[in-house]
Parts: structure tokens; C-alpha cells; sequence
């Protein structure tokens, strides 16, 4: 099945980047759905086709959604939005809005809510708000991204659910609690310390310099970062994990891809967010603003280093960078 998956991310990337026209032209949505989102969940064993299992467009409390994944007995397990390929903004809380009213007539909730542009594929689950899955088939490795997609895999799901999908937070889903209010408690798990690898790390780019998607990037309070190359080539000084984020930050409202009119910008729910305000969409301060330089804009500076790179990554990506063209070099 594992075989069969990566086949499908790499020959569905193949079609993104040949025919990448074709989808942001015309019914963009119509024919992400078609040719990018249908193959993929059919290599899940989502069979499109079949109501048992997928309902198309389902009418539900303030809306029509696009796919609904159903547990059996047309219970829906997981509600799926589409988005045309272009589209890289967050659009989490219009799905929201769709699973919570949905949520307040059922006896049976809803415990997952999913978006894609057909190339990003990201999962929420939807009692604790948190984004529990995201790959990206453009710009990740074909095994990494179906590793990750895996824990959609039909049978798995119906059954059990996400279980054991760790996001880069250090937070795993599955093998849960659930609180007073029916919400799922989450367990969280303590990063690997490793204070030996920051040579063999550093080897792995070129020149010494890590990928920020590298699969071997592992930030915490022993591994920081020294410097960075960002997307045009230019270096800077680093020497914290936040410096990478306010960097990369600056140089894409530099380069006018950050633009104050799309924030403010989360990436799960409200935790991790760039506004003008200093403001989560919610209204509340943030924790701890950072401001970056004289933009405008403030950053959300209390995070950790894991959740730094996976805020930075998901910044690029929006803006239509690849993670990968950020560098960094390590130390412990």
C-alpha cells in the first residue's frame, strides 16, 4: 500500500508541475478536485465513487461542504474543503464554522476536519483546534509525505483514527483522554535530546547548510541555529531559532509577499499567528510580540524551536516559497 502511495505523490507531482496552468485557469476547483484530490484519496482507499464511504458535497449547518470521509452508516468521520491549487491562504476558519454547527445537531460528532489545494493536504482535529497532520506533495519527499498521508489510509481510519500521528510540536494524537467537555486531552511526548549529531546534520547540505524541511531537523534548546540563507541567497546571522523566524518574516514583506491585508495569519487555530495588532484572530494579545523591524508586522514569539521551523515552513509556503530554500547551519 506504501508503494502504491508514494507512486501516486510522485506521479500527482509530476502533473502539478506540467500542467500547473491548467489548474489555475477556467473551474481551478473542479479540476484540482478531479485530477489531484479524487486520485489521491482514491490511492487511500476513499473510493470517490462509492456513497458508503464518500459523500460528495454534503449539505451541513452553514453550508455545502466538499467531500465528507464517512465512519459507516452515513456518519461522516473526517469533512474535507477544496481549494483550486493556487490557493495558499488559511481557510481553516470557514471549515470550522462548517464542522461546529454540524457538530451541535449530532449526536455522533465530528472529530476531524480537512483542507487541500491538492498539493497541501493538512488535517484538524476538531475538538482541540490543533492541526494534527500536514504534508505537502510539492515539497516534501515522496516516502515522508506518504508516511504522513498514511494515517488517512480508509481502513485505519474508520477504525481507529488518528492514532500516533505526532506533529512537530512534540504533540501525538491518538491514545487520548478526553476532558469534561468531551474535548481530547492531548499527551504530549518529550523531543529527542541529542547532542552529538549537529556535525553529522550539518553535512547533510551543501556547504554545510540544513534544509529547514530537512527530515533531519530537529530544533530544541541543545541544537540552535548559527546561520541562514534565505530564498535570494543572502545570508544572515541566526543564533536562536525566533531570529529565523522574524528573518524570514522581513525578507518576504520585502520581497511583497507577506501583504498586512491577509493577516492576521494563523497556522493551527490561534497559537501560532502574524498580525499588524499583535493579536490572535480571536482578539487576545499575544503571549510574548515580537515585532519585525519597521514592517508593520508582530509575530507570535512564544513558541518553541519545533514550532518556530513548522510556523516559518507554513509562512513560505503560503507566500509561494518552498521550505527548502530556507538553510540554516547548527550548532549544539
Amino acid at each position: 500500500m506504501l508503494t502504491d502511495l508514494i507512486a501516486t505523490i510522485e506521479t500527482l507531482r509530476e502533473r502539478i508541475k506540467e500542467h500547473r496552468p491548467y489548474f489555475d485557469s477556467a473551474r481551478p476547483e473542479a479540476r484540482t478536485r478531479v485530477s489531484l484530490i479524487d486520485p489521491l484519496l482514491q490511492a487511500l482507499e476513499w473510493d470517490v465513487s462509492d456513497p458508503s464511504l464518500v459523500e460528495i458535497e454534503p449539505i451541513v449547518a452553514s453550508g455545502i461542504a466538499d467531500y465528507a470521509l464517512l465512519r459507516g452508516k452515513g456518519e461522516p468521520l473526517l469533512l474535507l474543503e477544496a481549494k483550486k491549487l493556487g490557493d495558499t491562504k488559511a481557510h481553516h476558519g470557514q471549515l470550522a464554522s462548517y464542522v461546529v454547527g454540524e457538530n451541535l445537531k449530532r449526536a455522533v460528532k465530528i472529530p476531524y476536519c480537512a483542507m487541500t489545494n491538492g498539493s497541501r493536504w493538512q488535517v484538524f482535529d476538531v475538538f482541540t483546534q490543533e492541526c494534527v497532520l500536514d504534508a505537502s506533495l510539492e515539497h516534501e519527499r515522496a516516502r515522508k509525505c506518504a508516511l504522513k498521508l498514511i494515517a488517512l489510509w480508509q481502513p485505519a481510519l474508520r477504525e481507529v483514527g488518528l492514532e500516533a500521528v505526532v506533529d512537530l510540536s512534540g504533540t501525538i494524537i491518538g491514545d487520548q483522554s478526553r476532558d469534561e467537555e468531551g474535548g481530547r486531552r492531548p499527551r504530549t511526548v518529550p523531543h529527542p535530546v541529542d547532542r552529538t549529531d549537529t556535525r553529522a546534520l550539518s553535512e547533510e547540505g551543501h556547504g554545510g547548510w540544513l534544509p529547514l524541511d530537512s527530515e533531519a531537523m530537529n530544533p530544541s534548546k541543545y541544537v540552535r541555529p548559527t546561520e541562514m540563507r534565505l530564498p535570494d541567497g543572502s545570508e544572515v546571522k541566526a543564533g536562536s531559532w525566533r531570529k529565523v523566524l522574524v528573518a524570514t518574516a522581513k525578507w518576504l514583506f520585502d520581497a511583497g509577499l507577506l501583504d498586512q491585508r491577509d493577516m492576521p495569519f494563523s497556522l493551527v487555530g490561534v497559537q501560532c499567528c502574524v498580525s499588524t495588532d499583535g493579536r490572535r484572530p480571536d482578539g487576545k494579545p499575544f503571549r510574548k510580540p515580537v515585532r519585525v523591524g519597521a514592517t508593520g508586522i508582530q509575530l507570535e514569539g512564544d513558541l518553541t524551536g519545533a514550532q518556530i521551523v513548522r510556523f516559518t515552513a507554513a509562512l513560505l509556503e503560503r507566500s509561494g516559497k518552498a521550505s527548502s530554500q530556507v538553510e540554516l547551519k547548527l550548532a549544539s
